[in-house]
């Protein structure tokens, strides 16, 4: 007779051998390998690169307690917004501005009106693409894990397959269904960012001052086409060789734009020297600062005079 620790052991190795302990048993196994199939699946292949507007980014599908939706904008921070539930995290890191897409906007600032529209529909096309990649990963994953624990019993791995499959397609069903667009109104600014609101005020002040920008660009668009066409019958004008020719600029506030603009003014005028009388950034960071790097692409003298938005670094780092 069986009596003490012996006999609850005795009993544990019976219940083994019943069938419906042993399908129990495989079923949960079957349901882990599927959760680790997907988790492995978005860690490893669940993100894509994304051209937005004229911003490429990076894309990523991640396992995390909370839904929601991060932005990195390094080296200046991130905006974390709590667009949707469920256990996915969309990452994108905003990785490099095309310089030929700027470019082609300063050139035909008309191109500003179809810029949300053109940006909403490459946002949409990176979200099915990195989607694709997800579900491609999380299957390859899950039947490879399945593979490796069942072996030889394939329909297992299958099952396993399955499972990676169908977390992540519910995950994304939560996701879409509790969507938020309004959370970007919202946001939580980490880094430099932190800064943002009490500097350039919230989401839908900045959207509102750039539909009146939009609006006003157009204007002057429209007048200096009129302007183009009254004066080109005026006799042109001929300077004396000895002119000296100065290009007067101020008040960039970190605009990476400005220096095309002033490339262009500077090669069609053949300006002698620049003056720029200040705020060249917003704060005179060190981030900011490295745009004065771009002084140096001038073949012609650069005076600068600080203005109350630069730092003394800033007057350092523009002097070497």
């Amino acid at each position: 007779m069986t009596t003490g620790p012996w006999r609850n052991w005795h009993a544990l190795a019976e219940a083994r051998h019943k069938p419906w302990v042993r399908r129990t048993g495989g079923v949960a196994l079957i349901v882990v390998v599927g959760l680790a199939g997907a988790w492995l699946g978005l860690q490893l292949g669940g993100h894509a690169a994304a051209q937005i507007g004229p911003v490429r980014t990076e894309m990523a599908i991640q396992p995390a307690l909370a839904g929601e939706t991060v932005v990195r904008v390094p080296p200046l921070g991130s905006l974390d917004l709590a667009s949707h539930h469920g256990p996915l995290r969309l990452t994108v890191d905003v990785q490099q501005l095309s310089e030929q897409a700027v470019k082609h906007l300063i050139a035909d600032p008309g191109e500003l009106s179809g810029l949300p529209a053109r940006a909403a529909r490459d946002l949409r096309h990176g979200l099915i693409t990195v989607a694709v990649h997800a579900a491609i990963a999380v299957a390859a994953c899950g039947l490879l894990l399945g593979l490796v624990v069942f072996r030889r019993r394939i329909w297992r791995a299958l099952a396993a397959t399955g499972v990676s499959l169908a977390v992540l397609a519910a995950s994304g069903g939560i996701a879409a269904a509790t969507w938020n667009p309004r959370s970007i109104f919202e946001p939580r600014y980490t880094g430099l960012l932190a800064g943002a609101p009490s500097l350039v005020g919230n989401v839908q002040d900045i959207a509102i001052r750039f539909g009146l920008y939009r609006r006003e660009l157009a204007g002057l668009v429209s007048n200096v086409t009129r302007l183009y066409a009254a004066t080109s019958d005026l006799p042109v004008f001929h300077p004396d060789p000895n002119t000296i020719r100065v290009l007067d600029v101020s008040d960039i506030h970190d605009n990476p734009a400005a220096w095309n603009v002033m490339h262009s003014i500077a090669s069609q005028f053949a300006v002698n020297f620049i003056i720029d009388s200040g705020d060249l950034t917003d704060h005179g960071t060190a981030p900011e600062n490295s745009l004065a790097r771009e002084i140096r692409t001038f073949a012609v003298p650069y005076v600068f005079i600080r203005g109350n938005h630069d730092s003394l670094a800033t007057a350092r780092v523009v002097g070497r």
